[in-house]
């Protein structure tokens, strides 16, 4: 079973990698100020698996994926289709780092302008 662990690992790392490596292209060439991430976590009933398990093995991914868009100085955006309720939390850890960046961001366009 361990083994099973660090192959995910090892995919999801190689995953955000690229993931990363697009955003990126996105701003240098398309000049993207927005990434909308979709990601569906669920099906109609419910989540695709727990909470404790998407915090465990997912949101440190999601992390780096999200710094990653605002070091580009892009905003984010999730969308997950299905019932992803009991992940609200999970996703609120998420949308304080989009917050923070949010806020940051609009005091030095408010700031510049002044």
């Amino acid at each position: 079973m361990l083994s099973l662990y660090f192959e995910l690992s090892e995919f999801l790392d190689a995953l955000t990698d690229w993931h990363i490596e697009f955003m990126k292209v996105a701003k240098k060439y398309y000049h993207a100020d927005m990434i909308l991430w979709h990601d569906d976590m669920g099906s109609q009933r419910a989540p695709f698996f727990s909470p404790e398990l998407f915090r465990e093995i997912y949101l440190p991914y999601y992390r780096r994926i999200t710094k990653a868009c605002h070091d580009e100085g892009m905003f984010i955006a999730l969308h997950s289709c299905g019932n992803v309720g009991l992940h609200i939390e999970n996703f609120a850890v998420l949308l304080t780092i989009i917050q923070h960046d949010c806020f940051k961001l609009q005091s030095e366009e408010m700031n510049a302008c002044f």
